[in-house]
């Protein structure tokens, strides 16, 4: 059974306890470090109502508790309703405010579609391509800007040679 963790206000973790399963002391207001030694791994849980603050020393606890038991374990941060199989495994299943529909979602807003025009692998376009437009002949000089006639190879005004 893994050891488990909460990240105080102050910096610090008190160690926690529990008969039944880690799913039920796991609270959406907090962070928590798990110490799991048979994966060798040290996750770091973070509840979705937690703030900032807890987040980032847990973070800075879950590196300082990595470097008690070892560097060979690795630290897995989580986010509460985006934790892996293999968590959920190890408390015993999601927590009991990842089902009701009152539980806020990690995400707020549904990331962005691609346009409607946009032709994507295969697709044929939705409007058709700019064609080459025969642009008309105005002949003018560079250097004063007068108008030329076609053909002509010296400007009349600035007596230049036209290109």
């Amino acid at each position: 059974m893994p050891q488990v963790f909460l990240v105080n206000p102050d910096g610090t973790t008190t160690e926690l306890s529990s008969d039944g399963l880690i799913k039920d002391i796991l609270k959406t207001e907090e962070c928590y470090v798990l110490v799991a030694d048979d994966v060798r791994k040290v996750f770091l849980w973070k509840g979705l109502k937690s703030s900032v603050r807890s987040k980032f020393i847990g973070a800075k606890r879950s590196q300082e508790i990595r470097g008690q038991v070892g560097m060979h374990y690795a630290v897995i941060p989580l986010d509460e309703a985006d934790e892996n199989k293999e968590f959920l495994k190890l408390i015993g299943g999601k927590t009991k405010n990842d089902g009701d529909g009152n539980f806020p979602s990690p995400y707020i807003f549904k990331p962005p579609g691609p346009p409607d025009d946009l032709a994507l692998g295969g697709e044929p376009q939705a409007k058709p391509l700019i064609t080459e437009q025969v642009l008309e002949y105005d002949p003018h000089c560079k250097y004063c800007g007068s108008n030329l006639s076609e053909g002509q190879s010296i400007c009349h005004v600035c007596k230049n040679k036209v290109d």
